[in-house]
């Protein structure tokens, strides 16, 4: 069958970009067709002058995305381009059996583009061509545990969820969200799936990374750190000296626009993913970045972070009895959480039970077109 997935745009967002290519390989695995909607966001130039813009961007300016764009063209297949919600009108989808929303924050108003009705697949029903195709949703994810829809997207949406045939999401608030405060039915009752990273296994991400390794990060403390501080700068020079260990990451040098193109590269996929293999401890405040601690079997401690979503760290984290590994500021670090080993026996057993779940939830979603 041939299979459109539709998740946020691939930009500059390591777990973004792979969670896509996870569910890609293992629905292609399946025997299926897959797309993505190649999503992007309107270009600058639609809105401004094109001389004016260059003068102010630097010569070089694509290049600071090359490697994240070659992994995409290598391992993701996309749609032709599509800009706006007018794009998703006019297409015809006919060809499609199914579509499936998700992962990431598909379904949390602020990060949506076009539109928050897209993620719900309100533009499928704007033409009859649309009718019969497979409508699910997989660990399609709000975002937060609190109420954030304003009372016309709760009707919205509950309007347009009631069409799915088959709804899963990543986090159980979630499910709290929809069944008991925005009151929402569905044609099936939605269920809690793992993030689709976690559909493969470390060996998978392996042999697409292993040539990428640095030998300085061999048995080091990786730091992937989305929004740096002072408090956690710090807390990354203490741990660091704790463990007798050297600190590294993976981030290009600089983000301005005006420095070097080549300080302004983001390193490739591929070695973010190698950096996980070769790390003995990891420091994240990113949630992909607990997520490949787990899958890659590092002791790892997560520093809460309250701008992109609380949740999330919480269900991830309660489902593999790890909530221990969460910290909301450098006073809750203690050196002991590192020393008491995580007891990957029971970890990976969980998620072995977590992942066949998900792939049952997929083939029997997409069972009546097999």
């Amino acid at each position: 069958m041939r299979i459109a997935i539709l998740t946020l745009p691939l930009q500059i967002n390591y777990g973004g970009i792979v969670q896509n290519y996870a569910l890609q390989t293992v629905l292609r695995g399946m025997g299926h067709e897959v797309e993505t909607i190649n999503l992007k966001r309107a270009l600058l130039w639609k809105k401004y002058d094109i001389s004016f813009l260059k003068r102010i961007v630097k010569p070089g300016t694509p290049k600071a995305k090359r490697h994240i764009r070659q992994f995409i063209d290598q391992h993701i297949r996309l749609t032709a381009p599509f800009y706006n919600k007018r794009d998703f009108l006019k297409h015809d989808f006919s060809a499609f059996g199914a579509i499936i929303v998700g992962s990431d924050q598909v379904w949390r108003a602020c990060y949506a583009y076009p539109d928050l009705y897209t993620y719900y697949l309100d533009f499928v029903d704007s033409r009859t061509a649309g009718k019969g195709i497979r409508k699910i949703a997989f660990s399609a994810s709000l975002g937060t545990d609190a109420a954030e829809y304003t009372p016309e997207q709760i009707q919205k949406c509950g309007a347009y969820i009631r069409q799915f045939d088959r709804v899963s999401v990543r986090e159980n608030s979630a499910l709290t969200l929809m069944n008991d405060v925005y009151k929402w039915t569905c044609k099936t009752a939605p269920v809690q799936t793992l993030d689709p990273t976690m559909l493969l296994c470390k060996d998978d991400y392996i042999g697409i990374s292993a040539s990428y390794g640095r030998e300085e990060t061999q048995g080091g403390l990786f730091y992937y750190i989305l929004d740096m501080t002072k408090e956690k700068r710090s807390l990354i020079r203490k741990i660091s000296s704790d463990l007798g260990v050297k600190p590294f990451t993976v981030k290009r040098k600089s983000r301005r626009w005006y420095d070097k193109p080549e300080d302004r590269m983001v390193p490739p996929v591929e070695e973010w993913l190698q950096a996980f293999h070769n790390a003995r401890y990891v420091f994240t405040d990113s949630f992909h970045g607990s997520v490949f601690s787990i899958i890659f079997n590092k002791e790892f401690i997560a520093f809460g972070n309250k701008k992109r979503g609380m949740d999330r760290f919480h269900s991830l984290l309660d489902t593999f009895n790890l909530a221990g590994r969460l910290i909301g500021s450098a006073s809750e670090y203690r050196a002991d959480l590192y020393e008491n080993a995580i007891d990957w026996t029971s970890v990976n057993g969980i998620l072995d039970g977590e992942r066949q779940r998900a792939v049952d939830f997929l083939v029997c979603s997409l069972s009546v077109y097999a």
